[in-house]
């Protein structure tokens, strides 16, 4: 008949001397294993269990290692609880860590901010479809690049902290008489100039535009011509239109 023999709280064995898993026992003739534990409770008795495996009791303790690269998920043994200590899997800013079936799953999470200026904007992360996500593998992110072939205003460029975007390095001004109407330093704008363009005079079929020294007249088309016609001439000031009829 099988029979249960209880000792005190504090028996000793060489086998749990000293209680650390990471140590060694000794070889003895009698060996304890704390199965369970008996405490008294205002008259009742209160069984606590410790072994807590349908295995067969052996004189050996159960011995955690962490192998390979990375955080230690097993943590210790507690010598008062009687349990054995795992860390747990945590997510973290841009990482969500959750249980699904068997595993532990760590996955990113990115998402575009809200464009705040009001003006155009373009999704530097790329939302994965749901193939890319049962597929696994990095998160995407779109570079930043130059353009198409014909539009390349910028050059772009890598260093090791930052992304540089810059102009394409054309200097120069545009002038009107002399005066700088637009300026641009690494093919940017940097200044506009105010040009003043005066309205011409209005005129009619055949007319023709001459300036006087002051303004721009308009010199009107000719009657119809007697003869052969009007011939264009020039007093030395003004052009005029001569008669072919008159006698040069």
């Amino acid at each position: 008949t099988p029979t249960m023999e209880v000792a005190a709280a504090g028996e000793d064995s060489g086998h749990y001397q000293p209680a650390d898993p990471e140590g060694s026992g000794t070889e003895e003739v009698y060996r304890y294993h704390r199965i369970v534990e008996v405490n008294e409770d205002a008259g009742e008795l209160d069984l606590v269990v410790w072994w807590k495996s349908d295995i067969q009791t052996v004189n050996q303790l159960w011995e955690g290692v962490n192998v390979g690269e990375g955080g230690d998920h097993y943590k210790e043994h507690d010598e008062t609880a009687g349990t054995f200590d795992f860390r747990r899997t945590k997510g973290n800013y841009g990482a969500n860590a959750a249980t699904n079936g068997d595993s532990v799953e760590v996955d990113f999470d990115g998402e575009n901010l809200n464009d705040l200026e009001g003006g155009q904007a373009a999704d530097v992360y790329k939302e994965p479809t749901p193939a890319e996500i049962a597929a696994g593998g990095p998160a995407l992110f779109r570079q930043v690049t130059q353009g198409p072939s014909g539009r390349r205003q910028i050059e772009v460029a890598e260093t090791g902290t930052a992304v540089q975007v810059m102009g394409n390095g054309v200097n120069g001004s545009g002038t009107v008489n002399g005066d700088a109407v637009v300026t641009a330093q690494d093919g940017l704008v940097t200044a506009l100039g105010a040009v003043t363009v005066e309205s011409l005079p209005s005129g009619s079929e055949g007319d023709m535009l001459y300036h006087d020294g002051t303004e721009w007249v308009v010199l009107g088309a000719p009657g119809v011509a007697v003869n052969e016609g009007w011939v264009l001439v020039h007093n030395g000031n003004n052009p005029e239109w001569l008669d072919t009829t008159v006698t040069l």
